[in-house]
């Protein structure tokens, strides 16, 4: 259970970001701040707060994705793992929060898209960052070689959102099957 300080601390952000990513977000960050792992301050920059909104979308809408199927495979948590040291090469302490924010996110009663449109509302402006995100939920959906109706719909949904041409979404399919 989070202390005082960690709830001023998870509430602050949470504020600071909104939506279902500030609920995620400060209540990650306020066990994290309890737990005696992490120093967080309670005033972010712009390019802090851009950056921890990047890291909470991602991990929440991983998380739904992964458990879209009632499952979430070794394979999934392997290309998971895979993005947190290739692509973000995070040190512990930021792996342990990502493990925490999906964690919260995976049982959270907010939507994927209601992640996936806070995450588009913020990174619309630099499509490098929604592509990059779409290929990364396609190659989670697709690890464990099967992508689950449930999965498929996400990614529709995740395509809408993030105005992904059909085309792009079929291309992107096909390059993982083949």
């Amino acid at each position: 259970m989070m202390g005082w300080m960690g709830k001023i601390i998870g509430g602050s952000v949470g504020f600071m970001i909104g939506g279902p990513l500030g609920a995620v977000a400060g209540v990650a960050l306020g066990a994290l701040y309890d737990s005696g792992t992490s120093t967080v301050r309670t005033r972010l920059n712009p390019g802090e707060e851009s950056h921890l909104i990047f890291f909470v979308a991602t991990f929440s809408m991983l998380a739904k994705l992964a458990k879209a199927d009632g499952m979430i495979s070794k394979e999934e948590i392997s290309t998971i793992e895979r993005f947190m040291r290739e692509n973000l090469g995070l040190d512990p302490e930021g792996r342990k929060y990502a493990v925490r924010i999906f964690n919260q996110a995976k049982s959270s009663p907010d939507r994927f898209e209601d992640y996936a449109a806070q995450f588009y509302s913020i990174f619309h402006n630099r499509r490098e960052i929604i592509l990059s995100m779409f290929e990364l939920l396609v190659a989670v959906a697709s690890a464990d070689g099967v992508i689950h109706p449930n999965e498929e719909r996400m990614l529709n949904s995740a395509a809408r959102i993030f105005h992904i041409r059909s085309s792009q979404y079929g291309g992107l399919k096909k390059a993982r099957d083949g």
